[in-house]
Parts: structure tokens; sequence; C-alpha cells
């Protein structure tokens, strides 16, 4: 949505980021994957499985119990950590490729939508199998999803700290 959002507008307007922003928003992009890895190495830890019902139905599902023992569960903070995902490293490539190949800004504005369309696709066909994957270890063992979540962060502290380091 960012890509498409950002993008759009510079292709209609003709602004161009100045050479600082880029680096920049890499820099906040390391320390948020740093911070993500963190909170999700301590909802690893705390991850276990068990039965409660739903609407009357009783099933089995993993829980972290993150804020409480509720069972409530939030995703507001995807949408924001994806803009800004989309700001930083290759998605400002992605915007300044079709505005340097064309003066077209249909063209343009039509690179970004099939862009965005397939990246979304993308995503969401690895999500959902790593989700499935993860669904189905999760019934054979809660600490095989244990040390699956808890390499997942502990790889997004090395990238964020890497992609902190590498912002020029």
């Amino acid at each position: 949505v960012v890509v498409l959002v950002v993008g759009g507008s510079l292709a209609l307007t003709g602004w161009r980021f100045p050479d600082y922003f880029v680096p920049s928003v890499e820099r906040v992009v390391g320390v948020t994957l740093i911070g993500l890895g963190v909170i999700a190495l301590v909802r690893a830890l705390r991850v276990h499985g068990h039965v409660h019902e739903h609407d009357g139905v009783p099933h089995w599902h993993l829980h972290s119990h993150r804020r409480s023992a509720q069972h409530d569960h939030g995703h507001t903070a995807a949408l924001g950590i994806g803009m800004l995902h989309g700001l930083a490293g290759t998605g400002a490539v992605v915007i300044a490729l079709p505005l340097a190949a064309t003066r077209s800004a249909s063209v343009a504005l039509a690179y970004l939508v099939a862009f965005g369309a397939g990246t979304t696709l993308a995503m969401a066909a690895f999500g959902a199998v790593a989700g499935w994957m993860v669904h189905r270890s999760a019934h054979r063992s809660v600490a095989l999803v244990r040390a699956t979540a808890s390499v997942a962060a502990v790889a997004s502290v090395v990238v964020g700290a890497w992609w902190m380091v590498a912002a020029r």
C-alpha cells in the first residue's frame, strides 16, 4: 500500500526523495526489527498449547498470553510495520525504478500496482505455508514451535542489526 501511495505521489508530482531519506528509514527498520525480535523471543518462550472454547466449540491451539490470561489477539501493528518496510531497502528501489524508466505517470502507476499485487500474493502464500507448517507441528511438539519461533526472533535481531550497519 505504502509503495503505491508514495510511488504514485512521486510519479504524479515528479518529486524525489532527498539522498539522506532512505538510509534514515533503513535505520528505523533495523531498530524495529531488533525490537520485534526481542518481543517475539519473549512471546516464543511463553508459548503453550491447551484446549478452550470459542462460541461453545472446544478446540486446541497455541497461546502466548502476552498481556493477560485472556485469549485476545491484536494484529494492528503489522500494517504499520509493513508500511515502514515498504519505504526502506528494496521498497525505495521499487519506487525509483518505474520513475527512472518512464516519464509516463500511468505506466509508473501500473508497474507499482502490479508489483504491489505480486508482492502481496507472494507474502500471503509464504505466510499461509509457514502458518500451516507451524500449526501442523504444534500438535506434535509445542517445544518445536517454541524453538522455531525463538530462531525466527533471533534472526530478526540479527537482520535488524545488519540492516542498521548496512544503511548508508
